[in-house]
């Protein structure tokens, strides 16, 4: 049995750093907090119900520092029945994710994996959920109970080439089998019915910036809604308070002319196709030869068009062309859509090997991002656009900035963000 990986966020030299002593200190009281929630003998009688009354008991593990079971918006712990058998059970964190997108997350995962399985998808199974909303269940918190991952995160980084072309090769039959499925009408999230499953409202996004939102009938409203939202946040203060005229600048630049692009691609394939939200290569268990076993952390998956369901994905990108600004897909990237073609899926490889546009509107802006990085981000969209937009060279882009931003019609959230600017002006000359 193997830990799941520590929640995974992309490196980013100016986020500020805590020592190991402090980082264990704060999971060790995080974990304390969310377990004093569980009334175990409950989560227990629920577990052992979905079996016929099999017993079991609940397991924690040792969760001092590093050893801690955190994966995103979950803390992991298991369930040993008295017949041997181990299930995962997944509870929410109290400080990942807002209270009133964790059910939705819960309810999005459990019918994910459902939906999943029933393609031929090789995902843990779904035994069973609760939500905390929900009378019947005593347990006090919301939880999923799922089959235990086997094997350990695949790490592109640590790879071969001759172990990365193996994973691949299975991670595009995957692919293709999703892309084979029946697409969805509208762009959206899946939540549990008595029957089957259903499309609802998107689950957030993987940052928990967005909420819920949608679904949505076109690919130009679903991309267009993302980035509107994200001006929305960055001019009320919400996200990127240190540089907020240059990330807004950023999803100004994704609204007008990405999004549009992006909707033109996706007409090759219609429809909405489902797409994992974090597929930075921990979301693929593997065995020591490297065969695939299982692909996990579906809580923020979504149905979206065809241009972000099959761009390339995080685990064949590098995070330094990422964040230096060079665009263009990779080796890796080149890898893993020759594997598409293999599996007769053209569409698909063309999709990977035009897709960093699509990928970079996904992955958006970090948090804890220096000016320079925004900088380096933006340059890096205004390449993959097609035209001169006098950008090419970093050392046009703040030039390029102070154009845009000038020539932007004044309206209620420029005004926002003249205020927060100037707000930030003052307290710089105080401390002066």
């Amino acid at each position: 049995m193997h830990m799941l990986p520590s929640h995974h966020t992309c490196p980013s030299p100016s986020q500020i750093q805590v020592d190991d002593a402090t980082w264990e200190q704060n999971l060790d009281d995080e974990v304390e907090a969310l377990v004093a929630l569980v009334n175990v003998e409950e989560l227990c009688r629920a577990a052992s119900a979905l079996r016929r009354g099999k017993g079991c008991y609940f397991s924690m593990g040792d969760h001092n520092g590093r050893k801690a079971t955190m994966n995103g918006i979950y803390f992991d712990a298991w369930i040993h029945f008295e017949d041997r058998n181990t299930w995962l059970v997944r509870i929410p964190r109290i400080t990942a994710c807002p209270a009133d997108l964790i059910e939705s997350c819960v309810q999005n995962e459990y019918a994910t994996l459902k939906w999943l399985k029933s393609a031929g998808v090789t995902v843990p199974k779904p035994y069973g959920y609760g939500l905390a909303s929900d009378r019947s269940n005593r347990v006090g918190v919301s939880y999923i109970f799922e089959m235990v991952p086997l094997g350990k995160p695949f790490n592109a980084t640590q790879a071969t080439r001759e172990q990365k072309t193996r994973v691949y090769s299975q991670y595009a039959n995957i692919i293709s089998r999703i892309g084979s499925q029946r697409p969805c009408d509208f762009a959206c999230s899946l939540a549990p019915t008595r029957e089957w499953v259903t499309g609802g409202a998107i689950a957030s996004d993987k940052l928990t910036h967005l909420g819920r939102h949608g679904p949505y009938g076109t690919a130009l409203d679903y991309f267009e809604s993302i980035a509107e939202r994200h001006l929305d946040l960055i001019a009320d203060g919400q996200l990127y308070p240190e540089y907020p005229k240059e990330a807004f600048l950023f999803y100004t630049l994704l609204l007008k002319e990405a999004a549009p692009i992006l909707t033109a691609q996706s007409e090759s394939l219609r429809g909405f196709w489902l797409k994992h939200t974090d597929d930075n290569g921990d979301h693929i268990y593997v065995d020591k030869e490297y065969n695939i076993l299982s692909i996990v952390n579906w809580q923020f998956a979504r149905f979206v068009p065809a241009a972000e369901a099959f761009c390339p994905g995080l685990f064949s990108a590098s995070i330094g062309r990422l964040y230096g600004g060079s665009p263009g897909v990779t080796l890796d990237d080149h890898l893993f859509a020759r594997m598409l073609r293999e599996n007769g899926r053209h569409d698909l490889s063309n999709f990977a090997l035009s897709g960093d546009l699509a990928r970079r509107f996904q992955l958006g802006l970090a948090s804890g991002l220096s000016k320079r990085e925004i900088y380096w981000l933006i340059k890096a969209v205004l390449e993959l656009l097609p035209g001169d937009h006098g950008a090419a060279q970093y050392q046009y882009v703040e030039a390029w900035c102070e154009a845009q931003w000038n020539e932007m019609p004044r309206d209620t959230r420029k005004q926002k963000i003249e205020m927060l600017l100037y707000t930030q002006r003052f307290a710089e000359a105080q401390l002066v």
